[in-house]
């Protein structure tokens, strides 16, 4: 569909020349800043004395409804409706935008800061139906529009100016009749305390930097200090015999016992186990004295829907429920990935999860039982695998590792989310380059300021999606544990995708990017 642009003629407020083009179609809201109370100097809207200077000047109505601005229009003939005025006050010292808003139903939302150049700033955001949705926004993560037409495209500087911002938009997309709320929507300065709220848990999985028990009691530290959720994340086989009989293997005990030591117990727990090898292209190996052994006699040729497997893998949940006491448990691992490497056994695995998903609820109702997916923000992701297994998922919960280009796609997060908006988000495993990835012939560059960004557009994102939690993999690069597997022989060379993705380096530096972590981890959570 064409996107139509905001150079609305006979507005009175000169739009015509703003070429400002949002993405998405399109309800625009613009607010005039000499009308607005001021806070530290910085313009803010409560609504408590009327709609402050806010008009719709091509069509669609305004009121103020108990200390709160409602527009309403009807975008059935897909022309745009525009709310907008000009001249903005001063934004000096403004570093976030934040408002709390709600629609009627349209998931996607663009905001826009339009320069005297003609040139915009765009960020995407979600909301859903019905419910309000508290949004912060840094400014420094809005993005040139660089789809505009005329100046819109480009800059004279090429940085966001905010001497220069005179036009804040709202773009809805949609069709037919929109409705619009905003209790209050303003400027902020840096603050001293928490910037306000996050919807989401933080926390990292307990994977080590090197094999020692220095290593990982060091980590175990660092987690506990940066996050506020307990990980536990089983890719290690199953003890399927023992288990078949209620029981566990002597190495999977020494390893949970290990596991429960380190709770903090004082924080929600988040454990995750899955049937599927951590090749993703069949049933689980053994956890037997060892992670991802050979499965035993009389277990080689088992699949998902053998009985005794769904019999085994049910009492190996049930373990782990009753050694972790969990608040969130995932009973299957990205396990959409099957689908891509084998899709029979991807049907197979549809009984178990039915009926693993069925015992588990009926036992412990209260608890969130899920399976996470893969999920890349690709254009042309297919998500019919993903569908098919989220009857047996109370979450949306997602294992994400995008490029830079899919992450700062309007795609990312928002498409897989739009699946099942019904149910609670959750952001499962996550990570990104910090340095230059080589593999396979193939050089990705990687650096720590595009960490940092990505890290600060993932939380953002996740705020925004009402996520349950944010789980980053890798803590520390795992620099030395590299370099133990190669005096071990050739380690797999597909280990690289995640050796430099820690929000500390290989000798335990922060990153700018934990920076980032600690500043969202200081909020609290909602």
């Amino acid at each position: 569909m064409e996107r139509p642009g905001f150079g609305v003629r006979g507005s009175g407020f000169g739009l015509e020349k703003t070429g400002f083009r949002p993405r998405k179609i399109v309800v625009a809201v613009g607010l005039l800043c000499a009308a607005a109370n001021t806070a530290a100097g910085l313009p803010t809207w409560s609504f408590d004395s009327g709609t402050e200077g806010w008009v719709a000047p091509l069509g669609g109505s305004l009121v103020a409804e108990d200390g709160k601005l409602v527009f309403r229009g009807d975008l059935a003939a897909s022309n745009p409706l525009a709310i907008a005025v000009s001249d903005f006050g001063a934004l000096a010292g403004a570093r976030r935008l934040s408002a709390r808003l709600r629609s009627n139903g349209l998931p996607g939302l663009s905001l826009g800061l339009e320069e005297r150049d003609g040139s915009s700033y765009v960020h995407e955001a979600a909301l859903v139906a019905g419910d309000w949705r508290q949004l912060s926004l840094s400014l420094s993560e809005f993005r040139l529009d660089e789809e505009g037409e005329g100046l819109a495209g480009r800059d004279e500087n090429g940085r966001l100016d905010l001497e220069q911002v005179h036009h804040l938009v709202l773009v809805l997309s949609g069709a037919g009749e929109v409705e619009l709320s905003i209790d209050e929507i303003a400027f902020e300065g840096e603050k001293s305390g928490p910037a306000g709220e996050r919807s989401f848990r933080m926390g990292f999985t307990p994977f080590p930097f090197e094999f020692s028990l220095e290593a990982v009691e060091e980590t175990y530290g660092r987690i506990r200090e940066h996050g506020d959720l307990d990980v536990h994340h089983l890719d290690e086989g199953v003890p399927w015999p023992e288990a078949l009989e209620g029981g566990l293997s002597p190495g999977a005990q020494r390893d949970l016992e290990f596991r429960v030591a380190h709770l903090s117990g004082n924080r929600r727990v988040f454990v995750a186990v899955t049937p599927i090898a951590d090749s993703r292209d069949g049933l689980a190996k053994y956890r037997g004295d060892s992670p991802n052994m050979e499965r035993p006699d009389g277990w080689e040729g088992k699949d998902f829907d053998d009985p005794d497997a769904i019999r085994a893998y049910t009492n190996f949940c049930r373990a782990i429920v009753e050694r972790f006491h969990p608040d969130y448990l995932a009973y299957g691992i990205e396990v959409n990935l099957l689908a891509e490497k084998n899709r029979d056994a991807y049907s197979r695995l549809g009984t178990m999860a039915r009926e693993v998903y069925r015992t588990l609820k009926e036992e412990r109702p209260d608890l969130p039982v899920f399976l996470t997916f893969g999920h890349s923000g690709a254009a042309g992701e297919d998500f019919s695998a993903i569908r098919e297994l989220l009857p047996y998922s109370d979450l949306v919960a997602v294992s994400t590792y995008p490029t830079r280009e899919d992450a700062l796609s309007d795609r990312w997060l928002a498409s897989v989310r739009a699946l099942a908006p019904e149910k609670p988000f959750a952001i499962a495993e996550t990570g990104f380059i910090a340095e230059d990835l080589t593999i396979l012939g193939h050089t990705q560059p990687g650096n720590e300021a595009g960490q940092a960004e990505y890290v600060s557009r993932l939380l953002q994102r996740a705020d925004e999606q009402r996520a349950e939690f944010v789980v980053w993999f890798v803590p520390r690069d795992y620099d030395r544990l590299w370099a133990q597997w190669e005096s071990l022989g050739a380690p797999n060379e597909l280990a690289k995708i995640w050796r430099d993705t820690g929000l500390w380096d290989g000798e335990g530096r922060p990153r700018a990017g934990s920076q980032v972590w600690d500043s969202w981890l200081s909020r609290p959570p909602r």
